[in-house]
């Protein structure tokens, strides 16, 4: 397989999930399931650095294939779905609420 080199990390598909037994363990399957997961990762690479995105909101793919005389296969994948950025980090204090004798106590971490 050739095309693109450069692959978002960390998507998963609904490919993913597997099926039945038997289908967990066909090479062939497993195969061709990690084949397209690398046109949807390249896909998605795409997406994200052509509006300069960190994660996509619900991404759809659409997947096309060319064969020519059984022997070669052609991949194209669309993704569409929304972009998103990272910002303004913040970490909230944790509060843990006790409840005594019908009394609520709130107590924040420091």
């Amino acid at each position: 397989m050739s095309g693109d080199n450069t692959l978002a990390d960390g998507i998963n598909y609904s490919t993913d999930a597997g099926g039945s037994a038997w289908s967990q363990y066909n090479p062939f399957k497993i195969i061709k399931t990690e084949m397209l997961n690398k046109v949807r990762s390249a896909a998605a690479y795409k997406a994200l650095s052509a509006g300069d995105y960190d994660f996509l909101v619900h991404p759809n793919y659409t997947m096309t294939t060319q064969n020519f005389l059984g022997l070669v296969k052609i991949y194209k994948c669309n993704v569409s779905g929304y972009g998103a950025k990272y910002q303004n980090f913040r970490t909230e204090k944790q509060k843990i609420v006790l409840l005594e004798d019908g009394k609520e106590l709130i107590l924040q971490d420091k």
